[in-house]
């Protein structure tokens, strides 16, 4: 299996974080699928992309289920240092924590897309 990782703070080439694999793959897209999963957030969009949260996350407004968010389509999606924001068209916004306090584990999020590899986004390979 091909994957790729991305650490928090670390862009491409061109330092375009508009252009992230998670911007470029979700971007106009509706949640097919939502749920919970331990404390890990799951996310389906379509038959082919799937983005799982394994960090400490915060959606605005709150939803009571996760199914709440099934039919919610990406504006789009800001990446920093310290979070990955998705933003829905309805207003809504999920932000992913990348702070170190963040992680509950070694990996922030996965998200598979079917014919590309696999991206991870880890914590930095450096002491804190």
């Amino acid at each position: 299996m091909r994957f790729a990782t991305v650490t928090p703070g670390v862009t491409g080439d061109a330092g375009d974080r508009m252009t992230t694999p998670l911007a470029q793959s979700l971007r106009g897209l509706a949640v097919t699928e939502a749920r919970e999963a331990d404390d890990d957030l799951r996310l389906a969009f379509g038959p082919f992309i799937r983005l799982s949260i394994f960090n400490r996350r915060q959606l605005t407004p709150p939803v009571t289920t996760p199914d709440r968010l099934v039919g919610k389509v990406v504006a789009a999606v800001e990446e920093s240092d310290r979070a990955v924001v998705i933003l829905f068209l309805d207003g809504g916004r999920l932000a992913i924590d990348l702070t170190p306090a963040g992680y509950r584990g070694l990996e922030a999020m996965m998200l598979l897309r079917a014919g590309k590899p696999m991206v991870v986004w880890e914590r930095a390979a450096c002491p804190q």
